[in-house]
């Protein structure tokens, strides 16, 4: 058997607001729908409309760098220059 928690007035406050407006729209016509993703579909997502701009930045980055000399060589991430 689950334990009830106590709920604090304003989070009860909250609740029966909820409800109040629940009833409300759905006395009105409304219909109420479960609309929830998994987090497989969320991570693509994210990844779909956020992969392009790290890719161009990326880019822009490298070609960048490329114009500096050394920037791409070892030993220029070396503590003295060799």
């Amino acid at each position: 058997m689950a334990k009830k928690t106590k709920i604090s007035p304003s989070k009860q406050k909250i609740i029966d607001n909820y409800k109040e407006q629940r009833k409300y729209y759905l006395e009105n016509g409304y219909e109420e729908k479960q609309e929830t993703i998994s987090v497989v579909k969320a991570n693509v997502v994210a990844f779909v409309t956020a992969g392009p701009f790290v890719a161009i930045c990326i880019l822009i980055w490298i070609f960048a760098m490329q114009r500096q000399e050394g920037v791409f060589e070892i030993r220029s991430l070396a503590w003295t220059n060799i």
